[in-house]
């Protein structure tokens, strides 16, 4: 077990329900620590993105590719309101009493799980509404697989988070990154198109879920249980985080569905890709 690992809090137990949070260790060196776990992840993972960004493109063609980032921004609107706003808030009501970590976990996915198979379901009759092709519906139903994955994982990583444990989380976060380019390269060299190729993406984001969830074993020890006050809680103190993710996800995507309505998925591919170049150097603001 490394240093990162390590419970920087003391949690509370089973038979203390009221347990009080306890001072975290290291102050700085815990700030410093993570940052640069975090920063080392982002540059590694930022650095397989562009070779993703540099085959893709070429392998799968104008139309293919304008199809994944079509239905990439039509799942996008489902994603943005599937968390509903509660990682910052379990970061911020972990941090203040570490003894509540595994509760928030075990709920915010339990909760999930029922409002995130509502909203695939949603995304996947709409697809079939509007009238889009089989391998639109078919890319849409494995983005809605991975929205899934990506959202359990995303509150479970914020009881880590509130823990100031972010050595793991950036182990796997690398983990993940490496495994979609690994398999995705494997996908478009084999020739097996564009589903295949959306399922490398799903697959990462699950091996990412499953490894953090079983490193959060050691925190569904104190008698958690499923606490449907809780789950009100969570939704009605994550609105105010939903309200403001929801504005910037909507102003960075609503171009992608203009397009591709008015002008088609070959030019929504063209613009994806230069959109995606230009981006780079956001890693660095």
């Amino acid at each position: 077990m490394t240093d990162s690992d390590r419970p920087m809090v003391e949690l509370g137990s089973a038979d203390s329900p009221g347990s009080r949070p306890i001072r975290a260790n290291g102050g700085g060196r815990t700030v410093v620590r993570n940052f640069t776990f975090m920063l080392l992840s982002q540059g590694y993972t930022w650095s397989l993105s562009i070779i993703l960004m540099i085959v893709a493109p070429r392998i799968l063609g104008v139309n293919d590719f304008g199809n994944l980032r079509f239905v990439q921004a039509f799942v996008g609107f489902f994603s943005l309101v599937a968390p509903l706003g509660m990682a910052t808030y379990i970061v911020k009501a972990v941090a203040r009493d570490t003894a509540l970590a595994g509760q928030f976990i075990v709920n915010a996915i339990a909760l999930e799980l029922v409002w995130t198979g509502v909203l695939s379901t949603g995304a996947i009759v709409l697809a079939h509404l509007l009238g889009y092709s089989g391998e639109v519906v078919s890319l849409i139903v494995v983005f809605c697989v991975m929205m899934v994955f990506a959202t359990l994982d995303q509150h479970t990583a914020a009881a880590f988070q509130g823990l100031q444990r972010m050595g793991g989380l950036a182990f796997w976060a690398a983990v993940q990154e490496t495994v979609a380019t690994v398999l995705g390269v494997f996908v478009l060299v084999r020739g097996w198109g564009v589903v295949w190729f959306a399922v490398t993406m799903a697959v990462s984001f699950f091996v990412q879920f499953v490894a953090n969830a079983w490193r959060a074993r050691p925190l569904l020890r104190l008698g958690v249980h499923i606490d449907l006050q809780l789950w009100r809680a969570m939704a009605r103190g994550g609105l105010p985080y939903l309200f403001n993710g929801a504005i910037l996800v909507i102003y960075g995507t609503i171009d992608i569905p203009i397009l591709e309505r008015l002008a088609g998925t070959d030019t929504v591919a063209w613009y994806a890709i230069a959109y995606q170049w230009v981006s780079l150097p956001a890693f660095f603001g």
